[in-house]
């Protein structure tokens, strides 16, 4: 299992997302699946890019 080491942007940002009402569990629920070194379910997966920024996503997904 991986350790989760929130930034302080991260924390305002989640502060600011609790505060709108959003809905905490899911993102919770995402951080969970994040923790096991396994592949994401498909309806947390990226949507498919058309247009001119699929060529910066593209390019910059596959340095890493």
């Amino acid at each position: 299992m991986l350790d989760v080491r929130y930034s302080a942007k991260f924390k305002k940002d989640f502060k600011t997302c609790a505060k709108r009402g959003y809905k905490m569990h899911l993102l919770q629920q995402a951080i969970d699946i994040l923790c096991i070194p396994a592949p994401l379910p498909e309806k947390n997966r990226l949507m498919q890019i058309h247009g001119i920024a699929s060529f910066y996503f593209n390019k910059s997904a596959n340095r890493a």
